[in-house]
């Protein structure tokens, strides 16, 4: 006797049970029915899974979130760096965005916060000798990328952490005045470096190294030879490092729009996270591989060593050092509200 067979795949022909996966743009109804494992907010099959959700997934690149005009993409798309000599390493890919305090969240949620569990799937380019630094629960990642001692990380103290979470340890001083989407968009700072190497190991690759970083920020592959900054490929006009410039989110010249309120005494009595940007506000700073803040915004994390990070200037105007060093504050733990993290492939 014939009987009927409900059909419950996502899209035609693929996702569900039975049908083949779907490939990225395709409908979806959860992560198992994409190729990519990863399903977004709008249902779409999309290329990684770190950019599921919507802000910091799709919200990065240029113009504000909303704003007639805005030119956004993916968070996660990567830009190929094809002109690096095999003696000096060798081609790899980068993203063309720092990693969004979004794309965190998406990996913490997925889990549950239970990263542990994550780690004991053994993914690629994640060291297991690492995993038992991870959290196990919402609680603990809010812990580990709140502020916890780190310094600059205090909103009650006017410091600049992009994680949104409730007021920390019932103190309601240290609650952000931004809201959980505003936050979500910006480039995630105030996290340790293992959890930044965690996060690139979700999306398959791995914290950039500082060879990597300086070989995009001075645009190395060029023929006719390096540049000092990342646009000066194209845009060769002086640059004043004390001195707010388009080019680059420095020297405080970014300022969050739509607040919900503005303090008499301005923007410095607001938590300062009022100056660190979602990453592609400022697209004629990129490298001309196309990468994104290179320089600015914020400093990242790299892989020479555990607690390295290179100096590439920043929102709070630190300046351009391109040699890996390690975070060796003795009186603040593994995390700084200067720095954050940028993955290769």
């Amino acid at each position: 006797m014939w009987r009927f067979e409900p059909d419950t795949s996502s899209d035609v022909d693929c996702g569900g049970a039975s049908a083949p996966k779907c490939a990225t743009g395709k409908g979806c109804l959860e992560h198992g029915d994409c190729n990519s494992d990863a399903c977004s907010y709008d249902k779409k099959c999309v290329a990684a899974k770190g950019c599921t959700r919507h802000f910091g997934g799709d919200t990065c690149g240029e113009g504000e979130t909303g704003e007639p005009g805005a030119k956004h993409e993916s968070c996660c798309t990567i830009v190929d760096i094809a002109d690096r000599p095999t003696a000096q390493g060798g081609a790899f890919k980068m993203d063309k965005y720092a990693v969004t305090a979004g794309r965190m969240r998406a990996f913490a949620e997925r889990y549950a916060g239970n990263l542990k569990q994550w780690a004991s799937e053994m993914p690629d380019g994640w060291a297991p000798s690492l995993s038992p630094l991870l959290p196990e629960n919402m609680e603990d990642v809010d812990i580990l990328l709140g502020p916890d001692g780190k310094r600059g990380c205090n909103v009650a103290s006017e410091g600049a952490r992009t994680w949104s979470q409730g007021a920390v340890g019932g103190d309601p001083g240290e609650k952000s005045d931004f809201s959980q989407d505003a936050l979500d968009e910006k480039a995630l700072n105030c996290l340790p470096w293992y959890m930044a190497a965690a996060v690139c190991a979700f999306d398959g690759g791995h914290l950039a190294s500082n060879a990597e970083i300086a070989w995009v920020f001075e645009n190395r592959g060029r023929p006719q030879g390096p540049t000092t900054h990342p646009w000066e490929w194209s845009d060769p006009s002086p640059f004043a490092p004390t001195q707010a410039d388009g080019r680059v989110i420095h020297a405080y010249s970014y300022e969050t729009p739509r607040l919900r309120r503005l303090p008499p005494q301005g923007p410095r009595r607001l938590p300062h996270a009022f100056w660190i940007a979602p990453p592609g506000r400022r697209p004629k700073g990129a490298s001309m591989h196309g990468v994104m803040d290179i320089a600015g915004n914020l400093i990242p994390w790299v892989r020479d060593g555990e607690k390295y990070f290179t100096w590439t200037l920043s929102w709070e105007n630190h300046g351009k050092a391109l040699t890996a060093t390690r975070w060796d504050n003795t009186a603040a733990p593994d995390g700084y509200y200067g720095i954050g993290a940028r993955c290769t492939y």
